[in-house]
């Protein structure tokens, strides 16, 4: 049988009852299913099988994956979210690679990347020319003087993660100076602070990238996990 295809997937957090951001995963999974020819099952279907797996787990991550042609599957383990900050490592990103907005299975970009940053927590990954584009598994946010937030822009180049469309909405909502634009090693230096964000532990702090000085953490990982939390009441976290 020939190549059918990437497939789709997205992992949620289910977490005292509930899974995280939840009708934000099932709108990324329908809008890439519709682009790809795949089916969504039920919503209500898919919700009951993913709790009912995560059965028995205080905390846990689950995968839900589907596969080229038909059918979905759900992977489900204990999640522990990370402790420490992030140590991130530069890598230069595979050219050319197609659908990079969509999340799809196909990974070699982001396991390569990822491969290349052994000892490190994740690969930060960036153009041939040094713009940073966004890590392995999590989008990059920074913090200039004054507070305002500057983001790798969605133009294609990156995959827009359902915690960084949260960050961004909620931000500006409250009223921060969020700006979605070219972001390097200039503008890396120029920060005060760096926070990654992902739908399992929507923000966590980065202590530094290779090459440059660290970040004095001054809580813009809390700070962004505040934002997005206030606005989904199934998140029962204190900060």
């Amino acid at each position: 049988m020939g190549d059918l295809g990437p497939g789709l997937f997205t992992t949620v957090r289910v977490r005292d009852g509930s899974v995280w951001l939840w009708e934000d995963h099932l709108r990324r999974l329908r809008e890439g299913a519709a682009i790809l020819g795949l089916v969504v099952p039920d919503r209500e279907r898919l919700l009951g099988e993913v709790l009912g797996a995560a059965t028995g787990l205080e905390d846990a991550r689950a995968r839900i994956t589907l596969p080229a042609g038909s059918g979905h599957e759900i992977d489900v383990a204990p999640y522990r979210p990370p402790e420490r900050p992030w140590r991130l490592r530069p890598v230069t990103a595979s050219p050319g690679e197609d659908r990079v907005a969509l999340k799809t299975t196909r990974r070699e970009r982001y396991d390569g990347a990822r491969r290349a940053a052994k000892g490190y927590d994740d690969a930060l990954l960036a153009c041939a020319g040094g713009r940073y584009l966004e890590c392995g598994v999590a989008n990059i946010f920074f913090e200039l003087p004054g507070g305002r937030l500057l983001t790798p822009s969605a133009d294609g180049s990156i995959l827009p993660g359902i915690a960084w469309e949260r960050v961004l909405r909620a931000a500006r909502g409250a009223g921060m100076q969020v700006e979605e634009a070219r972001c390097g090693p200039e503008q890396a230096r120029e920060a005060v602070d760096c926070a990654v964000t992902n739908a399992l532990f929507l923000a966590h702090p980065v202590a530094s990238i290779e090459g440059l000085a660290g970040f004095p953490g001054r809580g813009l990982a809390r700070r962004l996990f505040s934002l997005v939390a206030r606005t989904a009441p199934e998140i029962r976290i204190i900060p």
